[in-house]
């Protein structure tokens, strides 16, 4: 994975990306998280043959931290951010492969873009207008924490438990500890003041392949919320659920997540569009 640096809107984003051509896949990740939980994917020779890029939200991983926070730590901010950059990067024809808070964004994205061919999203749960939460994730307590600004060293322990699984954890816990934290008390601001839109008739109205992903064990996205979307002209017709997967499916783990199968699914997906 060869890291680059790109200022956008003001900050110094930094982004991963290897040496093929177009067409992209390109991969944004999930609440407090990093381009880091996309390294199995760099790795996959045959994932390799499409142009990959993972960018670091604003806050994030390697990027910079934000100076205007209620402007940038949000869905709408991140979006803008994301649609500059792939401009700035004059990226041609490209799908978006979005993990969590990451499927958020690249739904977000979709009316702004006329160069994105699909989309994929897994542990995301499409937003209806209005927002009901209780709908689109499990009752699990410890979700709470994603919208936290300070943590102890037990809670992040308890969100790498919760994003990956035990044996994992760690690697979770640092990638947490490089984001900014009033990012988590900025989004749950956000999301108090509407700052979200309608993703499901986005993706209804959407003339893009989209494929719906989640694990059948996902303690935080609620699968069945999504299986009964209706949604016309989803990928195969219907969400595909992974055994086993849990919320990160595309981390290679022994106990969690379902990576391999993950890769050959993204590469299906992408090999049927392009």
């Amino acid at each position: 994975m060869q890291t680059n640096k790109k200022v956008i809107q003001s900050i110094n984003l930094s982004f991963c990306e290897n040496e093929s051509k177009s067409p992209s896949i390109l991969f944004l990740h999930g609440n407090s998280l990093s381009s880091e939980t996309f390294r199995f994917q760099f790795e996959d020779e045959k994932l390799n043959n499409y142009h990959l890029l993972a960018l670091d939200f604003p806050g994030h991983g390697k990027s910079g931290w934000s100076g205007n926070k209620e402007r940038d730590y949000n869905v709408f901010g991140f979006r803008d951010a994301v649609v500059e950059f792939i401009q700035e990067l004059n990226i041609k024809d490209f799908i978006f492969a979005g993990h969590s808070l990451g499927g958020h964004v690249a739904i977000e994205c979709l009316p702004k873009l006329s160069n994105c061919r699909g989309i994929m999203i897994w542990g995301t749960p499409p937003v209806s207008r209005p927002l009901d939460t209780s709908q689109l994730f499990m009752p699990n307590p410890d979700v709470g924490l994603f919208f936290k600004k300070d943590l102890s060293d037990e809670e992040l322990s308890i969100i790498g438990e919760i994003v990956l699984n035990y044996e994992n954890r760690d690697f979770i816990k640092e990638i947490v500890k490089l984001s900014d934290p009033q990012f988590r008390s900025c989004l749950t601001q956000s999301l108090a003041d509407g700052k979200i839109s309608d993703e499901v008739n986005i993706l209804k109205s959407s003339e893009i392949p989209v494929a719906i992903l989640n694990g059948d064990d996902d303690p935080i996205a609620n699968k069945d919320y999504m299986v009964n979307l209706d949604l016309p002209g989803i990928w195969k017709n219907k969400v595909i659920l992974f055994e086993n997967g849990g919320h990160s499916m595309q981390m290679l783990t022994d106990k969690h997540g379902n990576a391999i199968e993950f890769n050959k699914t993204l590469l299906e997906f992408a090999n049927s569009i392009f």
